[in-house]
């Protein structure tokens, strides 16, 4: 009993060994091509280039605030008609 299950283990290992991992291929690319895609068009991991091309450090925008309007109050007042007090705004 203990040499089969050596054996299945043995063989185990053994398929386990020769199966072929795509992590690495053995052919290699050529030398014009390659798989790496520049993303930061060379500015490096901190900066974007502007509308010019020129690199700028990545910085959050800070914009004014808008223009608050206030409206002046109203100018209201109580009158007393004979139906009673009355408020009128102008």
């Amino acid at each position: 009993m203990k040499n089969i299950v050596a054996a299945l283990g043995l063989g185990a290992i053994a398929l386990l060994a020769s199966a072929s991992a795509q992590a690495l291929p053995v052919v290699g690319a050529s030398a014009g091509e390659t798989e790496i895609t520049l993303a930061a068009f060379g500015c490096g991991p901190y900066a974007h280039p502007d509308r010019f091309g020129r690199c700028e450090p990545n910085r959050p925008r800070y914009f004014a605030p808008r223009p608050r309007y206030f409206a002046p109050p109203p100018r209201c007042f109580v009158r007393m008609t004979p139906y009673g007090p009355r408020r009128f705004c102008r």
